[in-house]
């Protein structure tokens, strides 16, 4: 994968894509879809980590080889939701959207810290087995 990728494991950690559009571009050539249905998702996190930074990542690197990247990360996410919605137009859908049990936040949002993906595989698992949230 591209060094640019590559996060920086200190104190404060921040995300070094050059635009949104190389962010956009990266989610559509690893999760396989096209950019129209990634840029929803690239909004919300560029946009949550240019507000917070990767700081709150930081326990969820310190589980990975020192060579992870912040796509080792979400996209474990990513493909749980494209397994638990059928496919990756419904999953890109839901990512960009606010939800009210994720306190209007989307769920794209909450993948800025290891809390966030923690609550988010959470709300996967109960999705799948129907259990209200």
């Amino acid at each position: 994968m591209d060094s640019r990728y590559n996060v920086d494991r200190k104190a404060d950690v921040k995300l070094m894509f050059i635009t949104k559009q190389d962010l956009t571009e990266e989610i559509s050539r690893v999760a396989e879809m096209p950019p129209e249905d990634s840029e929803p998702i690239a909004d919300a996190i560029y946009g949550s980590y240019l507000v917070g930074g990767l700081s709150g990542l930081q326990e969820s690197f310190a589980r990975l080889p020192p060579d992870a990247t912040v796509f080792d990360i979400i996209f474990p996410v990513f493909a749980r939701a494209v397994e638990v919605f059928g496919d990756k137009r419904k999953a890109s859908h839901w990512f960009a959207t606010p939800l009210p049990v994720l306190d209007n936040h989307s769920p794209a949002q909450l993948l800025t810290s290891h809390a966030g993906i923690e609550a988010l595989e959470t709300l996967l698992t109960r999705i799948e087995h129907n259990i209200p949230s």
